[in-house]
């Protein structure tokens, strides 16, 4: 696992972690549109993490379980938008569902549109994933900026109501600008093998996330057994220190002459923080 793969746990125990809070929140239908974008994260980052791990069954398995989150993350987005905004539903929710998965279907069995990427072999025996872009990769781009500009028109015809509209939604602006950009540098081979997307993907949950506490629609009044969220959370903070203890150990022992003793303080106090 590379120093990379570190993101993508990262990313993936922030979106477990805001799950679990919003699963212990009152329900409403604002709230469960963005808990479905929050499942698309979690299945295309967990699909990273999975594929970078190389897990079982195979990493081109986990590759694609990454790519149908990705995927269904525009519409899942935009079904939220359209909540959020108090739009009508129209058909056009379906379209973008069954166009997404029609494309996922043929990728599957033929690597179309992107194929699964190469693993690399660096001289420090470390591996990265490197992603071979052909022009049949813009079908997929052309398919996400038709989606969003929907969702940006959406957002311009909310904000035209009120100028406090326009305030209260452009963090969620902001947020789709940076996915937008996380995924177009992904082309150029300076940043090849370098997760952008998956970064700009969790700080675009995090902006949304903080719209709906604004909104007053994110409160804490627990419906779940308060123990199970202790549980779950528990169980996350030990799944990401034990993927992240050996390589933040390796870097102090690399970068800092320092005793064992001094390291387990360091850690932990990483950790707690």
């Amino acid at each position: 696992m590379n120093s990379y793969s570190l993101i993508s746990i990262i990313a993936l125990c922030c979106y477990l972690f805001m799950f679990i809070a919003l699963f212990a929140s009152k329900k409403n239908p604002l709230i469960h549109s963005f808990k479905n974008i929050l499942v698309a994260m979690i299945l295309w980052t967990g699909g990273s993490f999975l594929m970078r791990l190389q897990a079982f069954p195979s990493y081109e398995f986990w590759y694609h379980v990454s790519l149908f989150g990705l995927l269904l993350f525009p519409y899942v987005y935009y079904y939220f938008i359209t909540i959020f905004t108090g739009s009508k539903p129209n058909k056009s929710n379906l379209l973008w569902l069954v166009s997404l998965l029609v494309v996922f279907i043929i990728n599957v069995f033929n690597g179309f549109f992107l194929a699964p990427p190469e693993i690399v072999f660096t001289p420090i025996n470390n591996y990265d994933f490197i992603y071979h872009i052909t022009w049949s990769v813009a079908i997929l781009f052309a398919l996400y900026l038709i989606c969003i500009l929907q969702i940006f028109y959406c957002l311009w015809q909310y904000s035209k109501k009120n100028a406090f509209n326009l305030h209260q939604i452009t963090p969620l602006m902001v947020g789709i600008l940076i996915m937008l950009l996380g995924h177009i540098i992904l082309v150029f081979p300076q940043f090849s093998g370098i997760p952008t997307d998956i970064i700009s993907g969790m700080i675009n949950a995090i902006l949304m996330l903080y719209i709906l506490y604004k909104r007053s629609l994110f409160k804490l009044s627990l419906l779940g057994s308060r123990g199970s969220c202790y549980f779950f959370s528990a169980v996350i903070c030990m799944f990401l220190f034990l993927n992240l203890i050996g390589p933040i150990n390796n870097f102090i022992l690399y970068h800092f002459h320092i005793s064992e003793n001094q390291r387990i303080v360091i850690i932990a106090l990483l950790f707690s923080i």
